[in-house]
């Protein structure tokens, strides 16, 4: 089997879709950093401020110079972050579902082993993956203390993307990672449906893979 499928999510749909929720959420967190009264919920609109505005312009300006996110290729699984791909063999793909993280429906996967995928990664790859990570570190760490969410520990308190990888399964029903709505380019429920069939065909013609 030598095809490889990209996943190519319509560029012009996720862009509206982010505008409109920047449009939501921003001004929200302003008006909770001006007008609450309480310093928590201050802290927690400023917060708000400076994550989704900095980090939706810089989704904004990711997506319009990712051609594809994800690529199904005949012996791996390849993620793209900005210019850069982690390769995921099919063989080490433990399980793949839906997982619901903060009632959001995203389809995820669990890995046997990590270090195929870590040494997948190019020190720019990794750098570029922990920059990301990073953010949602700060913000995980943020939001435990102002919202009292001590499930977000593991995130808050990683220091590699194995960390980050094991906190995502503890938080995620058992799943490493999960894939956002402008990553696919269907429904959660679908897309999950679609690679876990990609997943079984292609695996059984991978070397050294087993059906389990």
């Amino acid at each position: 089997m030598n095809e490889r499928t990209e996943i190519r999510p319509s560029r012009g749909i996720n862009f509206l879709k982010m505008i409109g929720l920047l449009a939501f959420l921003l001004p929200a967190s302003g008006v909770a950093m001006i007008y609450a009264g309480d310093i928590v919920l201050k802290a927690v609109g400023a917060l708000g401020l400076l994550f989704f505005g900095g980090g939706g312009a810089f989704a904004l300006w990711s997506m319009t110079r990712t051609p594809w996110t994800l690529a199904l290729a005949p012996d791996a699984l390849e993620v793209r972050v900005e210019d850069f791909i982690a390769r995921i063999p099919w063989r080490d793909i433990e399980a793949v579902g839906l997982a619901h993280v903060s009632g959001q429906k995203m389809p995820s996967i669990r890995l046997a082993r990590y270090d195929n995928y870590l040494a997948s990664l190019s020190p720019e790859a990794a750098h570029a993956f922990e920059r990301r990570w990073g953010a949602m570190k700060w913000m995980a760490r943020a939001t435990m203390v102002l919202a009292s969410a001590p499930s977000l520990a593991g995130h808050a308190n990683s220091s590699s993307i194995a960390d980050v990888m094991r906190a995502n399964r503890a938080l995620a029903g058992g799943y490493d990672m999960s894939f956002a709505w402008n990553q696919i380019d269907r429904p959660a429920a679908k897309f999950a449906a679609f690679l876990e069939e990609e997943w079984r065909r292609r695996r059984e013609v991978t070397p050294g893979s087993e059906l389990r």
